[in-house]
């Protein structure tokens, strides 16, 4: 009923079982459904909802079937730490600008150069939004569908 995590998993993004994708739900959350309820820990069904204790998995009610290749889990995970200076970084290249704005502007606050810092903070803040952006522009960039109207007929 419970199942490992991997051990890189930084940040569990999305847990799917059979293809259909899970609600989280807090321990917390999970004892006051069963108490609340007056119901059991039920075995046997398909999962509805999943929670994560003690770094490991666990589903309700309880998969009746085998899971061998029902479970698909998306996470961000650990990235390797750099040891020696020939080591590459472990982020994908779209990170790596804004990664080395940051590393400047907190060289430049030891050096004492506040102007040059906050002009690498503004430029660090920018790429930050401009990937937190390029991360949901894939779910708006297409339509679900096109129709047209009796306006569109008259062109």
């Amino acid at each position: 009923q419970a199942y490992n995590l991997p051990v890189d998993c930084l940040t569990l993004r999305s847990v799917w079982y059979g293809g259909i994708k899970l609600d989280m739900y807090t321990m917390a959350q999970v004892e006051e459904f069963l108490v609340t309820t007056g119901t059991q820990y039920a075995e046997g069904g398909n999962p509805q909802y999943y929670w994560i204790w003690a770094n490991q998995l666990n589903f309700y009610p309880i998969p009746a079937d085998s899971t061998a290749g029902q479970i698909t889990v998306f996470y961000t995970r650990t990235p390797t730490d750099v040891t020696i200076l020939g080591d590459a970084l472990d982020i994908p290249v779209q990170y790596h600008n804004t990664l080395v704005a940051y590393v400047l502007k907190q060289a430049y606050e030891l050096d004492e150069d506040w102007t040059a810092s906050g002009n690498k903070l503004t430029e660090f803040q920018t790429g930050l939004n401009d990937l937190k952006e390029n991360e949901t522009v894939g779910a708006v960039r297409f339509y679900k569908g096109i129709t047209t109207t009796e306006w569109d007929l008259e062109w």
